[in-house]
């Protein structure tokens, strides 16, 4: 299947490296994802100052980038997926977990599910309250709402499905709207009835600061066109032709070069391109911006010789910077799901276009025609966030907590103390949800092989606030080698002293965060899921095969995965609690040296990043600016 796009087009003619190397740059930026491309974007329409990206992918040039349902295609790719694994992760019995990022210009923003969500008022409202002014659910919405361009659904899908529809920006490049392909058309409001029957209520305005209940997520996709809406054809297209802009794909950065002194003064950027070394030298006015992504610029910094200079030594890093914080507070969503045969009359499943060569060929026709179909939408934008008491009944809950405040005693006096205090004070706040279910009507487990003439629906279960902590170190000094990425998934840590900290577990019981998984999970198996009108629907359960509680937990041990929103491994904190920038986005230490990715976020939303990180990016530009 081939699709032309006007993105094809898309010459940047500035990518030229000789012009690249001919004059320093006021900002150097690493990394042309979504926060990189779009802060580029913001601070080079200032005509006095020069901008470089720095970008170790490319222009993602094939269906995987714009048809929404063909998003999940560049799993394993290498040429668009890093191919991230985790550490042999304790709690999953020694499991290493796939950790698919986008690598490419746009990042994973180019490649994801394209989910547009916020999270609620308290989750922003928090970073704020752990030290930084100004960044809180007025001045980040502000933000998401700028860059975006809403359509609403039509009155009949919006009626018949639940999209919400308050609260968006309507003049941004970023196009948002919702599903136009929801078969069978009939899951989706048994599921509704069902879930608002379990006490659930629906939500029509959840990006508004409360992203409670069931509702259809907005997308970002191109209603126009049908194609995705993201940082490359929203910000870099329109302004390809900037002669102070200046784009190196191919381009693997390696380390910041520093000039002699305290604090540190990044000097330029060292990265290989076609095999051979170069750097792009940065101004003394000038700065570095860091966008290469939760697992990749903490890796970048602590090459550079930023870091914990214990760790540092190990590798044989100079230590310039002892900071103890980078790499440090690793968070990410983590979930489990299952796997149902729903009746075939109800109407075909997504998986129809893996198994019927006849159907996927007029799918694709239609999609090609007049953008309908099942290439024309994301695949399953159904969820529903929940706070613990929806799914947990009152004296379960009760232990549960106890447990946990026994489990946070152990952080007093560590830099965690803080930062997890009012994480699970938030907990006790019944706007804020704990955990999220996704319904989509495919399979979406390796577990189960989609037949001819079946359908299929897949429920995840996510942790969406976890109390794990998690840490990404250089697992050698090689620049191309993939970080150690320890999520620590289901573990607590216990602010332990670091000794080679991507090797020692620092972790002791699978305790709070398995506990509401498996709570969770049970609530879809033996609640949702039969429960009318939705149970009339499903027929089979093809996974879990064993239902029993031993079973259960054997299965998310063997199957839990990560939902791709990590956060907070260069953290936006007092340096007190384990911080790596100030609220201005400095690393402290350095005179010139930002973060602008994921990873500054000190505390997990409840919800999917992407629309964040670019309202995150675009205050940054704002901060950063010279």
């Amino acid at each position: 299947m081939t699709i032309h796009s006007k993105l094809h087009g898309i010459v940047f003619c500035f990518v030229a490296a000789v012009r690249a190397a001919a004059q320093d740059f006021d900002y150097v930026i690493v990394g042309g994802g979504a926060s990189g491309a779009l802060v580029a974007a913001k601070l080079s329409a200032n005509p006095s100052v020069r901008v470089a990206i720095l970008e170790a992918g490319f222009l993602v040039e094939n269906n995987a980038a714009i048809v929404p349902a063909l998003f999940g295609s560049f799993i394993g790719n290498p040429d668009l997926d890093w191919g991230f694994t985790s550490t042999p992760q304790d709690h999953l019995n020694g499991r290493q977990l796939g950790l698919p990022r986008g690598k490419a210009l746009g990042g994973t923003a180019a490649v994801n599910g394209m989910y547009f969500v916020r999270g609620s008022t308290a989750e922003y409202d928090a970073w704020e309250k752990l030290g930084n002014p100004g960044w809180n659910w007025n001045t980040i919405n502000e933000h998401i709402k700028s860059i975006e361009s809403f359509t609403p659904a039509p009155p009949e899908i919006a009626q018949e499905f639940g999209s919400e529809d308050a609260g968006h920006g309507t003049q941004g490049p970023i196009n948002v709207t919702f599903s136009n392909y929801y078969a069978p058309n009939s899951v989706i409001p048994a599921f509704r009835k069902t879930m608002q029957s379990l006490g659930v209520a629906g939500n029509k305005a959840a990006s508004a600061g409360s992203n409670l209940g069931v509702y259809e997520v907005p997308t970002a996709v191109d209603h126009t066109n049908r194609t995705r809406s993201y940082v490359v054809n929203g910000f870099l297209e329109p302004n390809k032709n900037r002669q102070n802009l200046v784009i190196n794909t191919g381009a693997l950065v390696t380390n910041i070069n520093f000039a002699s002194g305290s604090p540190l003064l990044a000097t330029g950027v060292q990265y290989i391109q076609n095999n051979v070394t170069k750097i792009l030298k940065v101004k003394p006015s000038g700065k570095v911006i860091l966008a290469a992504g939760t697992y990749q610029t903490p890796k970048i910094l602590q090459l550079s010789g930023i870091g914990n200079a214990t760790l540092l030594k190990s590798l044989n890093i100079e230590a310039r910077n002892n900071l103890p914080g980078v790499g440090q507070n690793l968070q990410d969503h983590v979930g489990v799901l299952g796997v149902w045969e729903i009746n075939p009359a109800v109407g075909q499943s997504y998986d129809a276009i893996l198994t019927n060569a006849t159907f996927a060929t007029e799918q694709w026709a239609s999609y090609l025609a007049n953008r309908t179909g099942v290439y024309a939408s994301v695949p399953g934008s159904t969820v529903v966030f929940m706070p613990y008491s929806a799914f947990i009944p009152p004296a379960r809950l009760t232990q549960l907590k106890a447990d946990l405040d026994q489990e946070l005693k152990a952080f007093k006096g560590t830099p965690y103390e803080t930062q997890l205090a009012l994480q699970r004070q938030i907990l006790d706040d019944e706007s804020v949800p704990q955990v999220e279910l996704v319904m989509t009507t495919q399979v979406q487990s390796a577990l189960v092989t989609p037949e001819l003439g079946k359908s299929y629906l897949s429920i995840a279960a996510n942790v969406v606030r976890p109390f794990s902590r998690g840490s990404v170190y250089p697992s050698s000094t090689d620049p191309t080698a993939r970080p150690a990425i320890n999520l620590n998934y289901l573990g607590i840590h216990h602010g332990k002293p670091l000794q080679l900290a991507f090797l020692v577990p620092l972790i002791q019981n699978r305790m709070s965060d398995f506990q509401i998984l498996k709570e969770a999970f049970s609530f879809v198996l033996n609640n949702v899921t039969k429960t009318a009108p939705f149970s009339d629907i499903l027929t089979v359960l093809r996974e879990p095969s064993n239902t029993t509680d031993a079973g259960i937990s054997q299965y998310i041990i063997d199957n839990i995965f990560s939902v791709w929103h990590p956060c907070g491994s260069s953290s936006m904190l007092p340096i007190s609690q384990n911080g790596v920038v100030d609220s201005k986005l400095k690393v402290y230490g350095t005179k010139n040296v930002h973060v602008v990715d994921a990873g500054l976020i000190p505390l997990e939303l409840s919800t999917h990043t992407m629309a964040t990180v670019y309202g995150n990016a675009a205050f940054a530009a704002e901060l950063i600016s010279i």
